[in-house]
Order: C-alpha cells, then structure tokens, then sequence
C-alpha cells in the first residue's frame, strides 16, 4: 500500500510546526538553516502552521503494523522523523530505509543532511548499508549534491 500524507507532517512528535515557505515554486526547506536553503540562498518570507505526529502514532492510529519502505524527503528532517519512529524500530516493523543527503558529516551552520548521523543511529536497531547514488551536482559555486541512502534491516 502506497500512503501519501496530506493535511500533515511527519516530525519527531505531536505539535503544530511552524512551516515557513517562499513566493518561488523552488522552495526546498523549511529551515532556513537547512543545506538547500544555505547553499541556494532561499530564505522563508511567510510562516504557516501546520498540525504534526510522529510516525509511530500515525501508524498506530492507521493500525499499521509494518512497512517495507519507509522513504524520507523532508528536507533536512529526515533524523527527527525516524527518531519519532522509534516504536516501529525496536518492533522491527520497517524493512527498508531510503533517505535523501547532502553530506556525509553535519556542517557547522547548517541543519540536516547529513548521512552519517541517521547511519549511526540505524545501525543500533539492526540497519546496514545496502547502496548509494548522486541525484544531483551543482558544482557553480560552493559545490552541493543530493544523494540517496539505502539501509536494510538485518535479520528480517
């Protein structure tokens, strides 16, 4: 089953978040301090909240007991989700992870995107790496790229 989330935000716990967005289509974050937002100079010009859970209550408010594929792309958010992910991590119940990344190591400065961190903490419910691939490169100016993570839990 595919599930698309409307009306709502993945995050490490229940709130309401203040989003902030831009007048551009390409706005790809919504920390100001986030790698894209940093690299590319996009800064929030409006602010508007919206209703946030974890994953783990969403899952157990939709009675989902497992998942095969949990993709995250929540631009730089990506640790606090699956560190509100916790419950479906100690369960075993998520098969697959695949995540977007910036760097390898946090940057000073900057929020998220770093692939060594969500490593980390996998790898202490059972996660390995499985692959690796570049999406994307601009190389004008401080060079940025996205690539995608792929971690498997062993022992499924």
């Amino acid at each position: 089953m595919n599930l698309a989330f409307k009306g709502s935000i993945l995050r490490w716990g229940p709130r309401l978040v203040k989003l902030k967005c831009s007048n551009t289509t390409i706005r790809k974050s919504t920390a100001d301090e986030a790698q894209y937002a940093v690299r590319f100079g996009e800064k929030g010009r409006c602010i508007t909240g919206v209703q946030c859970t974890t994953l783990d209550a969403y899952c157990a408010q939709s009675k989902i007991k497992r998942i095969d594929v949990l993709k995250i792309d929540t631009e730089g958010f990506d640790f606090k989700v699956l560190q509100g992910s916790s419950v479906m991590l100690q369960k075993h119940a998520i098969k697959f992870v695949y995540f977007e990344f910036n760097d390898l190591q946090p940057r000073e400065g900057r929020f998220g995107g770093a692939s060594m961190p969500i490593d980390a903490f996998l790898r202490r419910h059972g996660y390995r790496f499985v692959a690796s691939y570049n999406d994307y490169i601009a190389t004008d100016g401080e060079m940025f790229s996205v690539s995608l993570f792929l971690l498997c839990r062993l022992l499924l």
